[in-house]
């Protein structure tokens, strides 16, 4: 698969992750008991795939090196605002 391909995959995927995580995020905060517990198959399936991805680029620096740098700069940021999620979610 094209590595700009392999990029807007992941960006869409970590879109929709940082979606979940408000979402679930919002329901720890308003104790939703019912959409958190909706929300848990989802998640954990997002994060298997993020992870999967995430990790094939990682081990693959030279092709993520030829990618587009707007892309690149977007995945960063996307992933810098799942790891702020995911720490919130988390306390």
């Amino acid at each position: 698969m094209d590595a700009n391909k392999r990029l807007n995959d992941l960006i869409a995927i970590t879109s929709r992750l940082i979606e979940l995580l408000e979402r679930e995020n919002n329901a720890l905060a308003t104790h939703q008991n019912q959409v958190i517990h909706e929300l848990l198959d989802e998640k954990a399936a997002l994060s298997r795939v993020y992870e999967t991805r995430f990790k094939s680029l990682a081990e693959n620096p030279e092709a993520l090196a030829k990618t587009d740098k707007d892309l690149r700069n977007t995945l960063i940021q996307l992933a810098v605002q799942v790891e702020e999620l995911m720490d919130e979610n988390a306390r």
